[in-house]
């Protein structure tokens, strides 16, 4: 690892432990709850950790659940902490969750068959962004140019980069690669001009901070049609694509563009106890006001597109329970 990526990972554990100190302080004996509930995200600065820190405020105002945030580096050590038990939910990317339940792309050493699916969130639009002065309106017009390269264990964006390319009948090789390790080193080099293009979700936290660090942001679009999509899901079977809107918390959209979307989910270890997702799922599904009022991303959160089914991953059984009970819908067009 190198001296700025080593740097930049001891910063994020102190900065993790900072954001959690709060919630631990709610979870000593006394409170109602002998032990925390662990809520596994992404590091702190990014829209999983912004959306999963806003839950679990929630379940803590609404329900004696004391939750405990805890941020992991990428999202395979997310999974691979809630497939252990080294903490009870996460809030995730549904693509790498059916990749680890099937023993697949990083995930084929060992498969993580302790994750169920609790609950379908919101839709996460994911898209290639470059500097509002650069000349480039296209993606095809990046080739050859300076985009992050890097295993998916490493970099987040590298799994979204390659099917958004794919989208485009393009690949890696058609580009010049610069090497990664971390997302923020990444974040740091397109600040500096050292990357042409960097991968980020539609009005995340990290989207909006780019806007004012480089003065503007610009969106390319992918394609909006069949062979793009099948070209999209032979990197991952649940990526789709959806038109999305400019507005002013999503910078670097400049008209309606058709962008790579994902869905973030809620996961559980299958151990925990069937009341205890009742209860989350119920507050969750019960509280769209105050999600929204915790971050404007909620408001594209619909209880009842919370049973959305996904190819090779099985609901909680307390889960299960809930949307019987609810009657809520399993299927979603797209």
């Amino acid at each position: 690892m190198s001296g700025i990526d080593g740097w930049f990972t001891r910063l994020l554990g102190m900065i993790g432990l900072l954001v959690m100190m709060p919630w631990v302080l709610l979870s000593f004996p006394g409170t109602g709850q002998a032990e925390p509930i662990g809520i596994a995200t992404l590091p702190p600065g990014g829209l999983f950790h912004t959306l999963g820190t806003v839950m679990a405020k929630l379940a803590a105002r609404e329900t004696r659940i004391k939750m405990l945030v805890v941020p992991y580096g990428e999202m395979a050590d997310v999974l691979k902490a809630v497939d252990g038990r080294k903490t009870d939910f996460a809030f995730a990317d549904v693509n790498e969750v059916i990749a680890g339940v099937n023993g697949q792309a990083g995930f084929r050493e060992r498969a993580l068959k302790n994750l169920r699916l609790a609950a379908n969130l919101l839709p996460l639009p994911v898209a290639l962004f470059v500097r509002k002065s650069s000349r480039f309106f296209t993606i095809r017009e990046l080739a050859g140019r300076r985009v992050p390269q890097g295993e998916a264990k490493d970099f987040a964006g590298a799994v979204f980069l390659r099917a958004i390319l794919a989208a485009d009948g393009m690949r890696a090789p058609e580009f010049k690669g610069v090497r990664v390790s971390r997302r923020y080193p990444a974040l740091n080099r397109f600040y500096l001009g050292r990357l042409d293009a960097m991968v980020f979700a539609l009005g995340g936290p990290m989207a909006r901070r780019a806007d004012a660090r480089v003065r503007g942001i610009r969106a390319l679009p992918i394609p909006y049609d069949a062979m793009a999509l099948i070209s999209m899901q032979e990197v991952r079977p649940a990526f789709y694509i959806s038109m999305v809107l400019p507005g002013p918390r999503h910078p670097g959209v400049e008209r309606p563009m058709p962008m790579l979307t994902t869905d973030m989910v809620l996961v559980v270890n299958r151990e925990v106890s069937p009341e205890m997702v009742r209860i989350l799922i119920g507050v969750i599904a019960a509280n769209k006001p105050a999600l929204v009022q915790g971050h404007f991303r909620f408001k594209d959160f619909f209880p009842r597109w919370m049973a959305k089914s996904f190819p090779g991953v099985e609901f909680h059984p307390g889960a299960l329970q809930f949307y019987r009970g609810k009657n809520r819908r399993k299927k979603k067009p797209g």
